[in-house]
């Protein structure tokens, strides 16, 4: 058992160290799970050594290197990449490894048993020593939370009388037509013209207060700004976890309409309101999801595997762009199916679709693109993002209209909010039209009552109530925050 020792020690130091900065998002069971994960890779990674060399004492010692590799290797290379040299490829990375491993093994062969009993000890005592460190950090230092609600947005009492069900359609870094026009030549025109024809109040300028969709959309669902404890907005590890929180436990929004008989229908990848996410993608909305990205499984699935040539090899393997497809397919399959008539029970759908987001792996028809070439032209050089961003942009053009026309038939006095979280920011960058976004209301069925110039996302639900449950809640105006 002595020999295994250093590697559970470096498995439970994997895990003290993915907790240090996070203890207030972790869920109970979720480092029992992650501890059942790593004795399994451990004992893999330990076979495989056992492969290699007959001496046990050798192999038990490879096999922390190998652990090391398949716990650290993608947090050494995002380092790398980040401190370094951005534009390492992770071909060359993996070539080094493997030799790194190579010699490594080679050298483990060549040495004397006492030299790696010594080793051992070694390794024993620096993973003991990074334990206690990990440990003094997490009972000495607290998370950094960056942002924070104000106090919730309270309501007044809704009048008697009938609830129609809502719909909230939103797309993920759909470009607002003005920003569309300047920075790709696309008018996007017909949607806005289909729109307008089915009675919608369509925003002229509409913007977002934020760039990142896990501040927008805490903002949106508590109809207010949010407070942020530092300078410094960009996107971090933890957002995704603490937006997922605050959707699911502290939804001004949902909580209101609960409170007045609503039932919620929840389409998208967030816990809304305490309701499941319809299909989970690999992001790291949850600390165990983030843990688990940094291994090297996960990586090689969610990553590396989107160089196989074939899409149908890629969905069976379940690669991020096979995810990222099904999701949207599920969100738009589900919407359609929760469309209908208003019952006694009234019923709030929110459906969140990662469109026209990347991967652009959609062209204008909705037909999937190559998920190996779609890769391949991430780099910023690539002349054919414009084209292929209006394509997909397109694509949930299409989306939207057959949910209009599904609620028109199904469901017309329904009330019905289109609308994005930002701009492109593969396109927009840190420009004002980041913040453009799309928006569109019709409660009803018929126009919202709203001043339709300069709408903020921020208002969106606010305005909705106070067309159809009598409130007078303020508008807010708000500085954008890069």
């Amino acid at each position: 058992m002595t020999r295994q020792l250093p590697l559970a020690l470096l498995g439970v130091f994997f895990i003290l160290n993915g907790m240090n900065g996070y203890t207030d998002l972790i869920r109970p069971l979720e480092p029992i799970i992650l501890s059942v994960i790593l004795i399994i890779l451990s004992v893999l990674c330990l076979a495989f050594s056992r492969l290699l060399f007959k001496n046990r004492l050798r192999s038990n010692t490879f096999s922390v290197f190998v652990l090391l590799v398949v716990l650290f290797a993608r947090t050494n290379l995002l380092s790398v990449k980040e401190l370094i040299d951005p534009g390492f490829r992770t071909s060359a990375y993996l070539i080094s490894l493997s030799a790194g491993l190579a010699i490594i093994g080679w050298a483990i062969q060549k040495s004397a048993i006492p030299k790696l009993e010594r080793f051992q000890g070694f390794l024993i005592l620096l993973f003991s020593s990074l334990i206690v460190y990990e440990t003094g950090r997490l009972v000495l230092i607290k998370p950094l939370v960056s942002f924070r609600q104000k106090d919730q947005v309270k309501p007044s009492t809704w009048p008697v009388g009938p609830k129609e069900n809502i719909y909230v359609l939103l797309f993920d870094e759909y470009q607002g037509s003005q920003g569309l026009l300047k920075l790709t030549g696309y008018a996007n025109e017909h949607v806005e013209k289909f729109l307008k024809y089915r009675g919608f109040t369509v925003a002229v300028n509409p913007r977002s207060t934020y760039r990142i969709t896990f501040y927008a959309l805490p903002s949106l669902f508590s109809m207010d700004t949010l407070v942020f404890t530092r300078n410094d907005t960009r996107e971090s590890l933890r957002l995704g976890i603490m937006a997922d929180k605050i959707l699911d436990r502290s939804n001004t929004f949902t909580n209101f309409l609960r409170t007045n008989g609503y039932s919620i229908v929840n389409c998208s990848m967030f816990r809304i309101g305490g309701t499941e996410r319809v299909q989970s993608i690999p992001i790291g909305l949850s600390w165990l999801e983030l843990q688990l990205l940094k291994t090297f499984p996960w990586w090689a699935r969610y990553d590396m595997m989107h160089y196989i040539p074939s899409n149908r090899i890629q969905k069976f393997l379940g690669t991020y762009y096979a995810k990222f497809v099904r999701y949207n397919h599920v969100v738009h399959a589900k919407t359609l199916e929760s469309v209908q008539p208003r019952t006694d029970t009234p019923r709030f759908v929110f459906s969140h679709f990662l469109l026209p987001h990347n991967p652009l792996v959609f062209d204008s028809a909705g037909n999937e693109r190559s998920f190996r070439e779609t890769h391949a032209a991430l780099n910023p050089g690539n002349s054919k993002v414009k084209q292929d961003y209006v394509d997909q942009l397109i694509y949930a053009n299409r989306i939207i209209e057959s949910i209009v026309r599904q609620i028109d038939h199904m469901d017309p006095n329904a009330s019905v909010i289109i609308l994005s979280d930002h701009g492109s920011r593969n396109l927009a960058d840190e420009t004002p039209d980041v913040f453009n976004i799309l928006w569109a209301m019709r409660v009803k069925g018929g126009p919202a009552v709203v001043a339709e110039k300069d709408i903020e996302m921020v208002n969106t639900f606010r305005i909705l109530l106070n067309n159809v449950a009598g409130q007078e809640l303020p508008m807010l105006s708000s500085t954008p925050k890069y």
